[in-house]
């Protein structure tokens, strides 16, 4: 296994790995109404994060993150995705420990995301709790999940 940053180049890929993953979950048509009108990645997306970085296996990529900034404080998790054949192995949780340590570094003292709820679990373990004062859309029948930690 090894590390990169993400590159503009890798929207493709990207993109593919997230479908992907999102295949394989059993999501509310709501919730994939949502995530198909999503902004797509993209170069010009790719080049306005915080940071970002791709997990590859024998040269194929099975796992990436992406943080933005969302203000002079707050960093934004957007994306972590994981092929859902190297799923339950660790990956998520490096994934997820290392955007930490780049959010911390950019010096940003809390992290944020929207989540699904099929990822509850893996945030809450993560040290990620409920955050009920923020709420990005007013369509709460897609019931995605708000979560903040201080960093």
């Amino acid at each position: 296994m090894k590390m990169r940053p993400v590159r503009p180049g890798d929207a493709a890929i990207l993109t593919e790995l997230r479908e992907k993953t999102l295949a394989a979950l059993t999501l509310a048509p709501e919730v994939q109404d949502f995530i198909a009108h999503t902004e797509p990645v993209d170069e010009r997306v790719l080049a306005r994060d915080l940071v970002g970085r791709v997990l590859m296996v024998a040269k194929r990529p099975v796992a990436f993150y992406r943080v933005t900034a969302q203000d002079s404080a707050t960093a934004v998790l957007d994306e972590l995705f994981v092929d859902p054949a190297f799923q339950n192995q660790g990956i998520g949780q490096l994934l997820f420990t290392d955007a930490v340590r780049q959010a911390r570094l950019a010096g940003k003292t809390e992290l944020s995301l929207l989540a699904l709820p099929t990822a509850e679990g893996f945030y809450r373990k993560m040290g990620m709790f409920p955050d009920r004062g923020f709420s990005p859309m007013a369509q709460p029948e897609l019931q995605l999940l708000v979560y903040a930690m201080r960093l």
